[in-house]
């Protein structure tokens, strides 16, 4: 059986955005974001799209003491997602690279945007990483031309 996942607001925005935010689903059989994800997510288009889809579940975080301590580092968004995933002790996809750190110092299992196409396309689910990191960098998401390349290496495609 397919675990959850706590998915943060810029990991399912630019999922969605490049045509992948489905396939998520091959990987998990059940996606959940806090409150404070959901609430990022109907400021725009693409996150209103997201929450329609009915492809994620809101959850509430039970230990707002442990998000406050969290927001001293972090934006709410990132301090529920990693508390909602330490809650349910299931892994978090994030890509900002404080809650990644924070994430993974409590013991997390910490998965980013890019891990999530190696594994696509390992799967047989894509044919290309690059064509889809070639839609993230035109879609505005930053990454560093260092990271990108490390991918491509890993995906076999350079």
């Amino acid at each position: 059986m397919r675990k959850s996942a706590i998915v943060d607001t810029g990991p399912l925005i630019i999922l969605y955005q490049i045509g992948l935010l489905p396939l998520l689903r091959n990987l998990y059989e059940r996606l959940f974001i806090p409150e404070a994800v959901r609430d990022e997510l109907l400021k725009g288009p693409s996150g209103q799209a997201i929450l329609a889809s009915g492809l994620v579940e809101v959850r509430s975080v039970s230990d707002r003491g442990a998000v406050e301590i969290l927001r001293a580092f972090l934006d709410e968004g990132e301090a529920e997602a990693i508390q909602l995933a330490r809650e349910l002790q299931t892994t978090i996809i994030i890509d900002e690279r404080r809650g990644r750190r924070i994430a993974k110092s409590l013991g997390l299992k910490v998965r980013g945007t890019l891990s999530i196409l190696l594994e696509l396309k390992r799967r047989g689910l894509i044919d290309s990483v690059k064509s889809f990191i070639d839609k993230m960098f035109k879609k505005g998401y930053y990454l560093s031309e260092e990271l990108a390349m490390e991918v491509l290496r890993v995906a076999g495609e350079l």
